[in-house]
């Protein structure tokens, strides 16, 4: 087999478990932080919950990720959005802007569990001595903390349909909260031009700062080099 396709067959599967499990982790999230305030359709629609089949969207869990990592471009994808009744909260302006935030914010936290896991692994050894056979594992933690903190960034932009909208419109004054209303319609196409341009690569910048950040307080913590780590199985 053509080492090229080899590397794709091996990056889908490195890269499908903790994108499921993450976009998982985003939508219960909204569910949750939905429930808390008010609002429990998330909850009776089986939407709170870790399994991936309630969350995937045939098109943006599956379709559009194979076609990025088959084209080598950025990792793209979304899962169906959690239903939420603004008349069901209990102040619906600012309750809806703490529901969208929560999808980011899980995001984030995710990517701080699996880089603990990986520092651990790390310094038992586990997941750099090949013997042991768990290198698949520290490989999809890697790509996991990656995944989580694009997924945490972008999804706080302020841009319909994502969180950051959501959130913008629940912190703005009336009179800017109407504007970003009347503009959401135009969002989707405006983010796809970003994507299809490869605009979005802005993201990484403050992504990997903030990883370089994380990867040196938590490999001070272990005294351990965990740059050389995570690099290494990122190119496993």
């Amino acid at each position: 087999m053509d080492d090229a396709i080899q590397d794709i067959l091996r990056n889908a599967a490195l890269y499908t478990v903790p994108f499921l499990f993450s976009i998982s982790v985003h939508e219960m999230a909204h569910a949750w932080m939905a429930g808390k305030k008010g609002d429990l359709t998330g909850r009776m629609l089986g939407r709170m919950t870790l399994n991936p089949i309630a969350h995937i969207d045939p098109l943006g869990s599956i379709v559009f990720p194979l076609l990025c990592l088959l084209f080598g471009g950025s990792l793209f994808g979304w899962a169906k959005p959690v239903p939420v009744n603004a008349a069901n909260l209990k102040s619906p302006r600012r309750d809806m802007a703490l529901v969208a935030l929560a999808g980011p914010l899980s995001n984030l936290f995710l990517a701080c569990v699996f880089l603990l896991l990986l520092a651990l692994g790390a310094v038992s050894g586990l997941l750099t001595n090949e013997k042991a056979g768990f290198w698949p594992v520290g490989a999809m933690l890697a790509r996991g903390i990656l995944l989580n903190l694009f997924l945490g960034f972008f999804n706080l932009l302020p841009i319909s349909p994502l969180d950051g909208a959501r959130v913008s419109v629940g912190l703005l004054p009336p009179p800017l909260s109407n504007v970003a209303r009347a503009i959401a319609p135009y969002g989707a196409p405006f983010l796809i031009m970003l994507w299809i341009s490869g605009l979005t690569g802005f993201l990484v910048y403050p992504v990997m700062g903030f990883l370089n950040g994380l990867l040196s307080l938590v490999g001070a913590l272990f005294s351990m080099n965990l740059h050389s780590v995570f690099h290494a199985l990122m190119n496993v």
